[in-house]
Order: C-alpha cells, then sequence, then structure tokens
C-alpha cells in the first residue's frame, strides 16, 4: 500500500479540518485521538480492510491546542482520486501552500521535508 504524505499548515483546530477534509474528499468515517504532544483522526478502524480507502491526519499539540506553526500532516491511501486532484482540493478548501512528498518528524523535535510537489492557494 502506498502512503501519499500531504502536509500543511493552517491554524484551525484538527478536528475542524478533519471533519471539512471528510466532505471534501469523501473520506470514511475516523476517530479522534490525542496523546501528551500529537493528536490525529483516523479512519475507523472497524470500517478498514486493505484495499479501501484510509487516512490519519495528525499534528502536534499542547493539550490547549494545536500547534499551528507545526505542519498538519496527511497520509492517505486507497483513494480514487489523483495525487493533483487531492492537493488542489486541499489548498482552494483550506486556502493554503498545500506539500506532496516526504515529510518525517525528527528526533530533535525538527522535520525533514523532501517537496515532490505544491499547491498554490
Amino acid at each position: 500500500m502506498q502512503q501519499n504524505k500531504f502536509w500543511f499548515f493552517c491554524e484551525r483546530e484538527l478536528h475542524d479540518i478533519a471533519r471539512e477534509l471528510q466532505m471534501a474528499l469523501n473520506l470514511p468515517r475516523y476517530e479522534r485521538d490525542y496523546e501528551d504532544t500529537w493528536e490525529w483522526c483516523e479512519s475507523d478502524s472497524e470500517e478498514q480492510d486493505e484495499t479501501g480507502p484510509y487516512f490519519n491526519i495528525s499534528r502536534e499539540h499542547n493539550w490547549e491546542q494545536g500547534l499551528n506553526e507545526c505542519p498538519i500532516i496527511l497520509i492517505i491511501q486507497n483513494m480514487n482520486l489523483p495525487i493533483d486532484e487531492i492537493g488542489s482540493i486541499i489548498s482552494r478548501e483550506f486556502r493554503v501552500q498545500v506539500y506532496y512528498g516526504q515529510v518525517s518528524y525528527e528526533r530533535d523535535g525538527s522535520y525533514t521535508y523532501i517537496v515532490s510537489k505544491e499547491w498554490n492557494r
């Protein structure tokens, strides 16, 4: 299963973003959860199989709110939409610059980005 990773920066709460993405991209039902430094919304595991659509959207937080200076990372698998269409929809929906490629969180708290594509707002 290929993981398609998008990321963008947005000053809205993660659960609001997930709800709007669910409608805009026709994503499956999801569950919201969090721990001490991360919050995320992920496809409901009861509906998930290996061939069905899957998504996970996450961002760091500080218990009170999302950390807006940190990227919102969206992982999508098995979607019937082309990558360019997904990136355009996200950019248009939230009026943000959207990136596609590889993003990883490093042990020192920094991020490493490898941008393959981007969409302007």
